[in-house]
């Protein structure tokens, strides 16, 4: 009886640590990407000032590579909260079930209905 209530413990200490774990990520996230939008001009202006003649290909791939690195990543924290989130959204697996068994309810109700 102790070990079960010890492993559901664990198991709770897991799923809460799991939660803060995303709220990190996705915080981290946040805050890169307000910082990297916000010096994204002064980046391109220090690439420009301090290369005498900069290609403007190189300059168009560090605007590729700024604006592309927080969707790539955003991609991953959203892959990351989906599996977090992932028992939230068990509750899909019965509704199916659910529904169709009142849509059988419904229709003997029906047929009872003519019957009567």
């Amino acid at each position: 009886m102790e070990t079960e209530k010890y492993q559901k413990y664990e198991k709770a200490v897991k799923y809460a640590r799991g939660f803060r774990e995303f709220y990190k990520h996705l915080a981290t996230y946040l805050i890169f990407v307000i910082v990297l939008l916000v010096l994204k001009s002064r980046i391109v202006y220090v690439v420009k000032t301090n290369a005498n003649s900069p290609d403007p290909e190189f300059l168009h791939w560090i605007d590729v590579n700024i604006t592309v690195i927080p969707i790539i990543w955003g991609v991953a924290v959203l892959i990351h909260g989906i599996y977090v989130y992932r028992r939230k959204f068990q509750f899909f697996n019965g509704w199916e079930d659910r529904k169709m068994k009142e849509l059988m309810e419904e229709e003997e109700k029906k047929e009872t209905q003519l019957w009567e």
